[in-house]
């Protein structure tokens, strides 16, 4: 079965439509364990905000996914990733991710500069419906 790690402007896409919202859907059509990280309980939820969305509609979309704790052993791979300017909660997703194991991983996420440090530590990045720039 497929295994895909989303980040949260992944998960932002399945409740807010935006261009490429169908894609994302039509993506995850395919049979497979879809990922993400505690973090997206928080950063969706506040996203979406702006846009009257209630959290009520950030935790139905949620219900399908594994939701994995970041632990202590996260936090430290985390702050040990390289490169340094990575952002925080992007180091946090790419931890969380590789903690649960890349071998067959898709890593779904519309942050290009979490795509970039994904596809330098060697993992398969999907944006599904992107237009590249």
């Amino acid at each position: 079965m497929k295994r895909a790690y989303f980040d949260a402007s992944a998960i932002a896409k399945l409740i807010r439509e935006e261009p490429e919202s169908l894609a994302l859907v039509e993506f995850l059509e395919d049979p497979m364990e879809a990922v993400t990280s505690g973090l997206s309980e928080v950063e969706v939820p506040r996203a979406l905000r702006r846009y009257g969305i209630e959290a009520g509609d950030v935790a139905e979309a949620l219900r399908g996914f594994v939701v994995v704790s970041i632990d202590a052993d996260i936090r430290a791979r985390a702050s040990a990733l390289e490169p340094p300017a990575m952002r925080s909660l992007d180091a946090l997703h790419l931890a969380t991710a590789m903690a649960i194991g890349t071998d067959g991983l898709q890593i779904v996420t519309y942050d290009d500069r979490l795509a970039a440090a994904a596809r330098a530590h060697g993992l398969v990045v999907a944006q599904p419906g992107k237009v590249p720039a």
